[in-house]
């Protein structure tokens, strides 16, 4: 049973496995999934009714990344995270949210979603 005291987590789907060792993301605030261990054309997060995309440079320049702004038609809009260390490298047409480093932590990606989360309420 809910109460007022329940903390709603966001479910954050990366579509290729982080930068990092997934065992250091935990966040009270954010539930983690990978969408899958490397192939592109998997897309979860059409699946999955996630809060934020965390994708990689080489995906959000990939002919599938052109699927995800069809995920921004559905009621609830999921941000989008790109990991790029410069923001021409992400197509215009998916206007992230933000943009982080490619060798972005744990720690600090977890900061920047932190940021994001006044977008996410």
């Amino acid at each position: 049973m809910l109460t007022h005291e329940t903390k709603f987590k966001h479910l954050v789907m990366f579509c290729q496995p982080p930068p990092f060792d997934k065992t250091e993301l935990h966040d009270e605030a954010f539930v983690f999934a990978i969408c899958n261990s490397g192939d592109s054309r998997s897309l979860c997060c059409q699946l999955l009714p996630c809060d934020v995309i965390v994708m990689t440079a080489e995906h959000a320049r990939s002919e599938y990344a052109r699927f995800c702004p069809g995920l921004r038609l559905r009621q609830q809009t999921p941000l989008l995270v790109v990991l790029a260390d410069e923001r021409t490298a992400v197509p215009e047409y998916l206007s992230p949210q933000a943009v982080v480093p490619e060798r972005v932590t744990a720690t600090e990606l977890m900061a920047a979603l932190r940021n994001l989360l006044p977008a996410l309420t």
